[in-house]
């Protein structure tokens, strides 16, 4: 009896230490000087949703459609992979300038097109795709605020910014007969490698003893024409010939580690 007395008693300090513990880390504040930093610098990993975005020409006009050209077009957005560092300087208060360059992965795509008098063979675009992307934006932070009655431990924030891509691959095209897979594919060089645009996204941040973790949300858009000049390639139309410009849209969510 005297046994089970003590070991309640042990079991009930070690509970009131902990809660004691718990309450002191909720009354603490981390990062405490992190608000009068001039610098720092992180790592980024996500994942991206892109997809080509295009203005059709009059070759989708019904009455200019010949023969084996391209006339209707079906694409979802295809995922990517980004990593990259992040390296930020306060302005003034709480707006900031950072850059993020990162390293892109993937594949984008238009998922099938169809040409005019053959509405059963289905045909796909894509582009394997390495891209430098340097984005530089102004963010702008609200002040800290309680989580979960843990004190100052998260903000929310806004940016906007411009960002240059350079894909390093060899920008090939590969265009392939979904139908008869047994025709092959055929590739060739038919986009740009450069392109310029400007993004825009909101985030939170979790501020943590040792560092802080923001998921995020950005919109990026390219302004540059991708398409090359191009008509057909052994006999097979190029759907970038029905188009009048090409540009790259991307859906980010990524999450930043700083300290």
């Amino acid at each position: 009896m005297q046994y089970l007395c003590r070991k309640q008693i042990v079991i009930g300090f070690i509970l009131i230490c902990l809660c004691t513990q718990l309450n002191a880390q909720r009354g603490e504040v981390f990062q405490p000087d992190h608000e009068y930093e001039k610098f720092w610098m992180g790592i980024s990993i996500g994942g991206i949703k892109s997809f080509y975005d295009y203005d059709r020409n009059k070759a989708f006009i019904p009455k200019f459609i010949s023969a084996k050209q391209v006339d209707s077009i079906f694409y979802n957005a295809t995922p990517m992979f980004n990593m990259g560092l992040s390296a930020t300087l306060r302005l003034k208060g709480r707006l900031l300038l950072r850059a993020n360059p990162m390293l892109i992965l993937g594949t984008p795509a238009i998922d099938k097109y169809y040409l005019k008098g053959d509405p059963t063979t289905v045909y796909s675009l894509y582009s394997n795709s390495s891209i430098i992307h340097v984005p530089v934006a102004l963010k702008f932070e609200s002040q800290r605020y309680d989580l979960f009655n843990n004190r100052d431990m998260m903000r929310h924030y806004v940016f906007i910014g411009s960002k240059f891509d350079y894909d390093f691959s060899n920008s090939t095209v590969t265009i392939k007969n979904n139908s008869n897979p047994g025709k092959g594919t055929i590739s060739k060089t038919m986009l740009n490698k450069m392109d310029l645009g400007y993004e825009l996204g909101l985030g939170l941040s979790f501020i943590l003893r040792y560092a802080t973790i923001s998921p995020e949300v950005k919109f990026s858009y390219g302004v540059f024409d991708l398409k090359k000049p191009s008509t057909t390639t052994n006999g097979v139309p190029v759907i970038l010939k029905s188009l009048d410009k090409v540009t790259s849209n991307y859906i980010y969510f990524t999450i930043h580690i700083e300290n």
